[in-house]
């Protein structure tokens, strides 16, 4: 059989079009558009274009300058406020997301979208009520749109009626029953009014929609502890840590089960990657300090009360907790000062029986280290908190 023998500029040019047909990957798509704008500052949908790639790739940053840019230059080039506070939402730099995309839905009143955003905003800055009314304001426009059905539930949540969001997503659920986030959050206010069943029953069904769906996989696990089915509990954790591992709250469950258990090898196991995953998280570092204590790594566990306190100066169990380890360590003064705070704030809050169990102990410390309710007039008579009470002075250790 003969060989065939093609022209070689037919070559060249079939070569070319094989080239050319390849779609560019995203970073060469940013490296074009950033040569565009770089040879004119003032071509500004290149701009556009560059911004809405960076928010593909989760470049927020990026993002919301080439849209800071777009806006200089044309400010009311197609959607390009609302993508630009939305860069800013993702970033949790919520007043100035609320800026942009207050502008643009001035321009705009129709883009349900930008509402719901804005809305989602109001919520984070802690103004239910006026998410409310932009939510309403969406829905009248279009009485099916998701994201607004699911944030006007939670908006009546985040005011305390829990009753009247349960409505709103149960009625959603219905036309929409493969939302997930609408189900995980039924699934969590279910869980917030103690129906414990129905809240798993959500959870199932989120997950036989998406079996990796990690919000769905956490809250199982949570109701699944709280009604003491802590084996099934800890296999959901599992998965979910299988799924993502880099992420706090499955371990921060796992750590609360284990040292309910007794375990207290994998609690402090669970509970340290909690943390490190979320230096914030104050129950975790808590049950942390109570995990280190069962295990004799009573300098650990004040360490940990301390990082408790440092985060919230009214943790009243954590000076409690203090009080106790210093009288381990022998440590007189630091004994008495940490449980004189817990029995006055045990007191302020209306926990008499913590707070008796408090003075008891407080009388025992006075008896045994010789030390006299006057040397700590200061602190008995104080109204200001400390960052922490150690050693003989209250300044915190950071």
């Amino acid at each position: 059989m003969k060989s065939v023998n093609f022209p070689i500029f037919i070559l060249i040019v079939f070569l070319i079009s094989a080239c050319e047909s390849e779609p560019e990957t995203p970073e060469q798509q940013i490296a074009r558009y950033s040569s565009y704008v770089k040879k004119d500052e003032s071509d500004y949908e290149s701009y556009y274009k560059l911004g809405m790639l960076y928010m593909n790739q989760k470049e927020y940053d990026k993002a919301a300058e080439s849209f800071r840019n777009v806006v200089r230059k044309k400010k009311n080039y197609l959607d390009t406020l609302a993508k630009y506070g939305l860069a800013f939402y993702y970033l949790g730099k919520y007043d100035k997301a609320q800026v942009q995309l207050k502008k643009a839905v001035a321009l705009n009143p129709n883009d349900v979208d930008s509402i719901s955003v804005f809305a989602t905003v109001a919520l984070k800055k802690n103004n239910p009520k006026k998410a409310v009314s932009l939510f309403k304001m969406a829905l009248r426009k279009d009485p099916k749109q998701p994201d607004a059905n699911n944030g006007l539930a939670l908006a009546y949540d985040a005011q305390g009626q829990t009753q009247k969001a349960i409505k709103i997503w149960e009625d959603f659920i219905k036309t929409d029953p493969n939302y997930v986030e609408a189900r995980n959050n039924l699934g969590v206010a279910y869980q917030k009014v103690g129906e414990l069943e129905k809240a798993l029953e959500q959870f199932d069904e989120i997950l036989k929609i998406q079996s990796d769906y990690l919000n769905g996989m956490f809250n199982k696990g949570v109701v699944l502890a709280k009604m003491e089915e802590y084996s099934k509990a800890i296999s959901v954790l599992r998965g979910a840590l299988q799924v993502e591992y880099e992420i706090s709250k499955p371990h921060a469950i796992l750590g609360w089960i284990y040292e309910k258990q007794g375990d207290y090898r994998k609690a402090m196991d669970s509970l340290k990657e909690a943390v490190r995953l979320n230096p914030k998280d104050e129950k975790s570092y808590q049950t942390l300090g109570k995990v280190y204590a069962e295990l004799k790594k009573f300098s650990l566990s004040i360490a940990a009360y301390k990082k408790v306190i440092e985060m919230n100066p009214r943790n009243k169990f954590a000076y409690f907790s203090l009080g106790k380890l210093y009288h381990v360590k022998q440590d007189g003064n630091s004994a008495v000062m940490n449980s004189i705070w817990a029995e006055k704030l045990f007191r302020a809050d209306k926990q008499p029986d913590i707070a008796d169990k408090a003075a008891k102990n407080l009388k025992e410390y006075y008896r045994i280290y010789k030390l006299k309710p006057e040397s700590f007039a200061a602190i008995i008579k104080g109204k200001a908190l400390p960052a922490s009470a150690s050693g003989t002075t209250n300044i915190a250790t950071r």
